[in-house]
């Protein structure tokens, strides 16, 4: 009886001590559930709001009109600063009378009068306009308005024969100073080496767009399986 009655001591120990560690974890996870809801007022972020381009432009020019208004200037990007309006001159107005009683009359420069608003721009010349303006990188293509001799034409076609990758519709057209569909048009000339000469033209041609279309993506592949099928119809 008496190991009876320790082996049920033994069971209700073991019995509180499980209880016990259940309900501390109990508790450990109602702490974490109410850390995790605890009534925080939430922050609110600043939005990201775009700067305004004349106040943080570097070549904006502000000016304060006899009203009291603001006046900025600035310059576009894709001109050349500085580029101010020009206001026309009164020959030019169709109602000069009317423009005078505007706030631009005040823009015009005169001789001993101050004015509020930034002096106008003087009247460039085509030259002096142009001068930022790259130079071409070759002569403009002569007016195809000259005609050949039957000895140029047999030239023309020989050197096409010869050597169609150096002599293109393009060398031709330059040498000759005729356009490229002229070129074109006289073709390679007759005969059995003409006819290789355009078939071996042709087959470079078809090589080099062949090895430009590889690089295609997906959109421009089923694009120009759109077109030839359209082709074939």
């Amino acid at each position: 009886s008496i190991q009876r009655d320790i082996e049920l001591l033994l069971l209700a120990a073991i019995a509180l001590t499980l209880s016990h560690s259940t309900t501390t974890r109990q508790h450990a996870v109602m702490a974490t559930v109410a850390r995790a809801f605890k009534a925080t007022a939430p922050v609110a972020q600043r939005l990201r709001r775009t700067r305004d381009p004349l106040t943080s432009s570097s070549v904006a020019q502000h000016f304060t009109l006899p009203s009291g208004s603001h006046f900025v200037v600035r310059p576009p990007p894709s001109v050349l600063p500085p580029t101010l309006p020009i206001p026309p001159t009164e020959a030019a107005l169709p109602h000069a009378d009317k423009f005078a009683q505007t706030p631009f009359a005040s823009a015009v420069h005169q001789p001993g009068v101050a004015s509020s608003l930034p002096p106008s721009l003087h009247a460039q010349q085509p030259q002096q306009a142009n001068q930022h303006l790259l130079s071409p990188s070759r002569p403009p293509a002569p007016t195809p308005n000259k005609k050949l001799s039957p000895q140029e034409v047999q030239e023309l076609q020989a050197l096409r024969r010869s050597d169609s990758n150096y002599w293109t519709t393009g060398t031709l057209a330059r040498k000759f100073g005729i356009s490229r569909n002229t070129v074109t048009m006289f073709g390679f000339g007759e005969g059995i080496e003409a006819e290789r000469a355009a078939a071996e033209r042709k087959r470079v041609v078809e090589a080099a767009k062949a090895r430009r279309e590889e690089r295609y993506g997906w959109r421009k592949a089923i694009a120009r399986e759109e077109r030839q099928r359209r082709r074939t119809l």
